[in-house]
Parts: structure tokens; C-alpha cells; sequence
């Protein structure tokens, strides 16, 4: 679960469904951040996306893949920057977890 690409193995009763394995995975994987809202997405062996969360666990195959996705509060701490064309590139993630766009017409690096 999450990037390590970990096994998991949960008890599931007859009754569980869809919903109910996706409520346990993101149990498991816990949030830590009140910020970020997590979304679990099931695949069958054929990569098949299962998309109703009410079928029965027994209708489940097995095994079974999860994508957990994690979508974060995005706050903007200073006002816009003005200009257009100021940063085109995509951002890079540092080691101190802030977000650094390069300029392309700004005078700048924004993070």
C-alpha cells in the first residue's frame, strides 16, 4: 500500500463489499495530514478498474491491486504574481518538501 508496493492481507467477511475493502485500505494506510484527502481505486489481474463499490467480497477476484492516491489542500501564502508567461516549466520537488518552479520570465525561482 502506498509507494512501497507492499502485500496486504485482509480478513473479509461474505458481506464486505467494495466500499467496505476501501475503507479498510485507507484505515490502513492512515492519514496523517488533515490537509490531504485519500482515494483508494481497486484493479482485478487484468488491470480492470472495479467500479461498484457494492459488490460482494465474494464476487471480488482475487488478487485484487490498490492505487492509493493522496490529493493535498494546495494554500497560496503570498499574494499572485503578476505577468504572464513568469513560469512555464513544471515544478520539482526539494528535499524540504516545498515545490520550485524555474523562471522563465520571471526574476526569480518561485517556491
Amino acid at each position: 500500500l502506498g509507494c512501497s508496493g507492499e502485500t496486504v492481507v485482509l480478513d473479509l467477511a461474505p458481506t464486505d463489499t467494495v466500499k467496505n475493502i476501501k475503507a479498510k485500505l485507507l484505515e490502513r494506510a492512515g492519514d496523517r495530514d488533515a490537509g490531504t484527502k485519500s482515494v483508494v481505486h481497486l484493479f482485478d489481474e487484468d488491470c480492470n478498474l472495479l467500479t461498484d463499490d457494492g459488490a460482494p467480497a465474494i464476487h471480488i477476484p482475487d488478487p485484487v491491486s490498490a492505487v492509493l492516491t493522496r490529493k493535498a489542500r494546495i494554500v497560496q501564502l503570498e499574494p499572485e504574481v503578476p505577468g504572464e508567461n513568469m513560469y512555464l516549466a513544471a515544478g520539482v520537488l526539494g528535499q524540504d518538501g516545498c515545490i520550485y518552479f524555474a523562471p522563465y520570465e520571471a526574476g526569480r525561482v518561485l517556491c
